[in-house]
């Protein structure tokens, strides 16, 4: 849900994402019982997390963006 909100929001990083979903603390718990991740947390899980899934992501998404425009990301076109 982090992930989400961040996206959706542009949070700058994990702690924007921390302190806002606090703020909004009241509306979370109404879902399902959530809580908003703590700045620990994300810390932690950043530090130890596999990277290559994340560069995997990021690469398909630039190879997806380029098909419909060979000129994004420095392709030619045409």
């Amino acid at each position: 849900m982090a992930r989400l909100y961040s996206r959706f929001t542009h949070a700058v990083g994990p702690n924007d994402v921390c302190d806002s979903l606090r703020l909004h603390s009241g509306p979370l718990s109404a879902r399902r019982g959530a809580t908003p991740p703590r700045r620990n947390s994300l810390s932690y899980a950043n530090r130890h997390r596999d990277p290559s899934l994340a560069e995997a992501l990021f690469l398909r998404r630039v190879e997806h963006r380029k098909s419909p425009d060979p000129a994004f990301a420095g392709g030619s076109a045409g």
